[in-house]
């Protein structure tokens, strides 16, 4: 007895209309109807295949007849019996007795495509705000349900690129959801499918110069002798690649190599190591035997290769393992160094900006304090004068009463001479205070010490109270050697600051 199938449903019906018409349901928009592409193509209806990542579908010549079959009426019950698909009244009174009966097909539908879409670019905008996500307990749903959505999300391409999404385990059962800022493990690996190859030569002749001094110091490749000479065979081939790609090599770096106690590690008589200089930077490749001190007869001929940490965490390790020899991870090896390269020259011209930047902000400090500074002797030296003229108006106001006096004094008084001769002093010392007794000008700006250029401090409360307060009041209502005590307070820090000479 042949073996009917089941007849196509109204999904799938518009999903072979949709290949017929010449989508290949490539989009985002059509992810919900791949599922149905497949059951067409074990129908033998369309073909499915996935070329660099793309979806593709593609209907066949069966396909074909079967639309033109399906175009028949409606109501025409002969094509739907030819189908193999019951006709319309006969499909009610099923559907009808599938929504009385559920069954576990039914009761385990799958989730709409759409929302499983829009769940996945939630998850990946709070990764991306919050870097890291704790699911505490989960039950096996909710286990199946994240999975379901971090897969979605990496199936469709919707984490940023130059990082990856990583679920973790944590205590008790949890989940740790994570954005790592960094190339996925298997990215990597597919990206350095495409890298050139590097070739590897058969013998150790026609070495580099810094190889060939390796070979010679017998207190460095300290390993078995089949291993050594792997190890030179390797450092050789990446030395070639170097040198093509324009690349300077080294046996050593052209600073000295610091050791912090004085004495070289134990490692370091098994390691070798070459620099390359790529554009300036200089990288320290060092090859060694990975497990030195084990048993195993396997793990004992791996080699590992190591490059210099990065501050992005690019990979800096190669080392022989089932999957592939470090003589397929060269190509990974020099793209490396390029990388670090290109790193290390954005961060060169990062911080050269950023030293720029800071020049700019210091001289525009500079400039700014000096302009401070010259406002501030000007006003300093202004209110010197008009504390010369207020002293001056004082002390003369103050003689005028002293002379009245001295003149209604008793011409035999004993002391009248010394009254007399203290009036002239007084007289001649306030002519001497005078600011007005030359036409005054535009003081001469002075050369400011480091400490006159430091930020101003802000003045205290009671200094401007005292300031203001002379400034505000009439000589005329003051006692004059209050006015004097005055200013001479407010005056006192200020005069020794930009006069230290006296």
């Amino acid at each position: 007895m042949a073996r009917t199938s089941p007849p196509l449903n109204e999904r799938q019906r518009a999903s072979l209309r949709l290949i017929g018409d010449g989508d290949d349901l490539s989009g985002d928009d059509r992810v919900g109807l791949r599922i149905s592409a497949r059951s067409l193509a074990s129908r033998g209806l369309v073909t499915v295949r996935r070329t660099g990542g793309k979806w593709q579908a593609t209907i066949t010549e069966a396909g074909r007849d079967f639309l033109d079959r399906d175009g028949a009426q409606p109501g025409d019950t002969t094509r739907a019996s030819e189908l193999g698909s019951p006709p319309r009244q006969q499909r009610r009174v099923l559907d009808a007795d599938a929504e009385s009966n559920p069954g576990p097909s039914a009761r385990m539908r799958p989730a709409v495509p759409g929302a499983r879409r829009q769940e996945a670019l939630s998850l990946v905008e709070q990764l991306v705000r919050e870097r890291r996500i704790v699911v505490p307990s989960p039950n096996e749903s909710e286990r199946e349900h994240w999975r379901k959505t971090i897969h979605y999300a990496k199936r469709y391409e919707l984490v940023p690129e130059g990082e990856f999404i990583e679920c973790t385990k944590a205590g008790r059962g949890g989940l740790v959801i994570a954005l790592v800022a960094s190339v996925h493990p298997n990215a990597a690996r597919k990206s350095a499918a495409a890298l050139a190859p590097v070739p590897v030569p058969q013998r150790l002749d026609r070495l580099h110069l810094a190889v060939a001094r390796l070979r010679d110091d017998a207190g460095k490749l300290a390993m078995p002798k089949q291993l050594r000479h792997r190890a030179l065979l390797l450092l050789q081939a990446l030395a070639a690649a170097a040198e093509e790609r324009g690349w300077q090599v080294r046996d050593r770096s052209a600073g000295a190599e610091l050791h912090y106690s004085g004495i070289r590690r134990q490692s370091e008589h098994r390691e070798g190591w070459i620099w390359v200089v790529v554009e300036g930077y200089s990288y320290r490749v060092t090859i060694d035997q990975e497990f030195p001190q084990t048993l195993d007869a396997v793990k004992s001929q791996s080699l590992k290769i190591e490059l210099p940490h990065t501050r992005s965490g690019s990979r800096c390790r190669w080392a022989d393992r089932k999957t592939g020899t470090l003589e397929d991870r060269l190509p990974e090896v020099i793209d490396g160094l390029a990388t670090r390269a290109a790193e290390d020259r954005e961060r060169a011209a990062i911080e050269e900006q950023e030293a720029a930047e800071r020049q700019r902000a210091r001289e525009k400090a500079e400039t700014d304090a000096h302009s401070k500074a010259l406002r501030h002797f000007y006003a300093e030296t202004l209110y010197q004068q008009v504390s010369a003229f207020e002293r001056m108006r004082a002390i003369s106001a103050y003689c005028d009463a002293f002379e009245e006096q001295i003149a209604a004094a008793d011409p035999a008084a004993p002391e009248l001479e010394s009254a007399a001769e203290w009036l002239e002093w007084a007289r001649s010392h306030a002519a001497e205070i005078d600011p007005l007794r030359a036409l005054p000008t535009m003081p001469a700006a002075p050369v400011f010490t480091a400490e006159q250029l430091a930020p101003h401090p802000e003045e205290s409360d009671s200094s401007v109270r005292q300031r203001n307060q002379l400034r505000s009041a009439q000589s005329e209502y003051l006692d004059p050697a209050l006015m004097m005590m005055l200013q001479l307070q407010a005056e006192k820090s200020s005069f020794s600051r930009w006069h230290p000479h006296v």
